[in-house]
């Protein structure tokens, strides 16, 4: 009398419905609600950068690996992860579109930064990624061994397919640091010069002979030049370490103005350095600062320093720990202006938290956009400190 029952209800089961496709969900409703408000997750955000043809194109980087992307000036960020934290980005001064991010190896987006393809090394000759840790530091494997890490990337101001890098130094596999040229978007490299000096940032000067460039290589301390196929390696400034930053852009004259933050070294301060040629004579600019000041305080750290590759006789500095005022007790952080290479400085300085907790303060009332200038932009990477500065057009 059973059978009948087993039989007809294994010959309705496929039918029947299953208890999860009749019930709604096994979860509670959720009554939390989240917003993207934009960069975040931890790390700080360094080396910021405005693109030249779009002032509403920002991208920063962060030490946690990814890197981030706004396209209306702030208001909103996508984040983008290029494997390992990014060292600088680059702009092509003729292509709006294009941007090169360094990390170990050198990315490009042609298309706003909505995607990204390898070109340093060449893809063909990757042969495996190493990850030796859980610091997001890969090594790149080419068949000539590990990709030294880029330094330094220059578009030609007149043909974007010819790129200049500074490649290798301190890291591993990296070897010495050397200047690599490409004639096809990178699809080539040749080594051309090897670089004593290092290589931090690169110039290419508009108006020398296309088929000659005359190169600009500011290294660890001094700055090198090729001009009419020869190279010249510039002096260090006298008493000074090892640039912290560098900056540099071609007076109306052709000249190429330098400015340079030498770091701190035992029993010395660091120092803001200008070259008004190229990098063949240094003098100090950081006295200008310190009278500023007030004349008998000692020289602040100095963090970053920023200027135009078209209006070099601008440029930007930003300080921590300036003793200004009465007894110059209290340390202050901001960003230093000069307008005439260095010659004179206009300070706009904020007050630090005191022990007691006082609430920071700026000195003149007037904030630093009204202070510096609304054109120009600056940012600080850290807590209390501008770290990276970004540059007018």
């Amino acid at each position: 009398m059973i059978l009948p029952y087993i039989l007809a209800f294994l010959l309705l089961w496929p039918a029947m419905p299953a208890v999860a496709q009749v019930r709604e969900s096994y979860s509670a409703a959720r009554l939390d609600k989240w917003r993207i408000l934009g960069p975040g997750g931890g790390g700080a955000q360094f080396y910021p950068a405005v693109s030249p043809h779009d002032p509403n194109l920002v991208l920063v980087a962060c030490d946690m690996t990814g890197a981030y992307i706004s396209k209306d000036g702030g208001n909103s960020w996508r984040m983008f992860n290029l494997g390992s934290p990014v060292k600088f980005f680059a702009f092509d001064p003729n292509d709006s579109k294009v941007i090169y991010a360094a990390t170990q190896v050198l990315w490009r987006s042609a298309d706003g930064g909505g995607t990204w393809s390898l070109v340093y090394p060449p893809r063909a000759s990757v042969t495996r990624l190493i990850m030796p840790d859980d610091h997001a530091s890969p090594i790149v494997e080419t068949a000539a061994g590990p990709a030294g890490p880029v330094r330094a990337l220059a578009v030609d101001p007149a043909d974007s397919k010819i790129l200049y890098a500074a490649i290798g130094g301190a890291a591993i596999g990296g070897g010495s640091c050397a200047l690599y040229a490409s004639s096809d978007w990178g699809g080539h490299w040749q080594r051309s010069a090897d670089l004593a000096a290092g290589g931090r940032k690169i110039y290419v000067d508009p108006r020398s002979p296309q088929a000659d460039r005359t190169l600009y290589v500011i290294g660890t301390n001094s700055v090198s030049t090729r001009k009419a196929g020869e190279w010249k390696q510039g002096p260090s400034p006298t008493g000074a370490g090892e640039f912290r930053d560098a900056s540099a852009g071609f007076s109306s004259d052709g000249e190429l103005i330098v400015y340079a933050l030498a770091a701190k070294q035992p029993g010395s301060l660091g120092r803001i350095l200008v070259s008004r040629d190229g990098g063949t004579t240094w003098s100090r600019a950081d006295d200008a600062l310190a009278r500023s000041a007030g004349g008998s305080a000692p020289l602040p750290d100095l963090d970053a320093v920023a200027t135009s590759l078209s209006h070099p006789e601008v440029a930007y500095v930003s300080y921590e720990g300036l003793g200004a005022g009465r007894g110059a007790k209290r340390p202050f952080h901001g960003v230093a202006k000069t307008t005439d290479c260095g010659v004179h400085v206009a300070v706009s300085v904020e007050r630090r938290r005191g022990a007691r907790g006082e609430r920071p303060r700026c000195v003149d009332h007037r904030t630093l956009w009204d202070r510096l200038g609304r054109a120009w932009n600056l940012t600080g990477s850290r807590a209390n400190r501008s770290e990276h500065l970004l540059q007018d057009r």
